[in-house]
């Protein structure tokens, strides 16, 4: 099932169908973010994007693939392997978050590098599940000049402080130059939202990659990742405007008369990071929060056959 089918539940009137150019919508989740995966989907289609996209989803967990919407929306799943788990033994956790080590994986995050593998497309767009859509992007399906698209990812230094207090002004002004780039300098990659082209999709590459962090110390994996594309001369990546990839609480951040105004040309908003899910919080927090939940309100209202929630209640 495509977006499009799912568009085509709660709406009598669609936009044109596009041409993927065999390219596939693609996740790696564990049960745990299945609500996020269901609430993004949903949020696509309200907003009519990647419409036409065969949904292929990655997991090492099998409960993910017998759930009701996952069996409904998915055109291509992959149980990964003990072998598939195994291949990240040797990569050194020594620089990962304490809360974020795994026994079995130095970083979850670590399991995206299954997509890079000869699956039968062309490319692949990948996106997080702790995403919520906010506006069209069909326009991923033209990233094509590259071998990886990726964002670059939001830094402290983007929050001016004078007297350690947020210098409200200047902070507007330091996030909104640097969200508003189009083709944004610099080399540091968030990989929650990707375009994956042919010469990234096979198994060497994923293996070559394997080889080479086991080979050093990373804290996340897309440090890695980044380090050996750009090391690599055959290889490349661009960075596509932040737009695509919004770190949810440098919303908070900006001052009350500009929040409306990014949340308009904000893509994808993106909830990465310590401060917890959004489906994980009885009450929303903070205004992306609450964002996240009308989403999730609307579609668990619209589509109850197909997407059921289990968010806590307040109290």
């Amino acid at each position: 099932m495509t977006v499009r089918k799912i568009h085509s539940k709660i709406s009598k009137h669609s936009s044109p169908a596009i041409s993927h150019n065999n390219t596939a919508l693609t996740f790696v989740i564990n049960s745990e973010f299945i609500d996020g995966l269901k609430v993004l989907i949903y949020s696509m289609a309200v907003h009519e994007t990647l419409m036409d996209l065969p949904i292929f989803i990655i997991s090492e967990d099998k409960e993910v693939f017998s759930d009701p919407f996952i069996m409904e929306v998915a055109d291509k799943t992959y149980l990964a392997s003990q072998e598939d788990i195994m291949s990240f033994s040797n990569i050194s956790n020594k620089k990962v978050e304490g809360k974020l080590k795994l026994d079995w994986i130095p970083k979850y995050t670590y399991m995206k590098w299954l997509m890079f593998d000869d699956w039968g497309y062309d490319s692949l767009i990948f996106i997080d599940a702790d995403i919520v859509c906010l506006s069209n992007c069909d326009e991923l399906l033209q990233k094509v000049n590259a071998d990886l698209y990726g964002c670059p990812v939001f830094g402290r230094e983007l929050v001016i402080k004078v007297d350690d207090k947020i210098d409200v002004e200047d902070t507007d002004l330091s996030i909104s130059k640097f969200a508003y780039q189009n083709d944004p300098p610099g080399s540091r990659l968030n990989t929650g939202v990707l375009v994956v082209n042919k010469k990234l999709l096979n198994s060497e590459f994923r293996r070559d990659l394997i080889t080479f962090t086991e080979n050093g110390e990373y804290s996340v994996e897309q440090a890695a990742l980044r380090t050996y594309i750009g090391g690599t001369p055959d290889l490349s990546m661009k960075l596509m405007s932040p737009m695509y990839n919004y770190k949810h609480d440098f919303v908070s951040r900006l001052s009350a008369a500009f929040q409306p105004r990014i949340l308009t040309d904000i893509k994808f908003l993106h909830f990465a990071g310590s401060a917890g899910k959004p489906w994980e919080k009885a009450v929303p927090e903070t205004l992306s929060d609450w964002i996240w939940r009308s989403y999730a309100d609307d579609a668990a209202r619209r589509l109850p056959g197909l997407i059921n929630l289990n968010l806590p209640s307040p109290g």
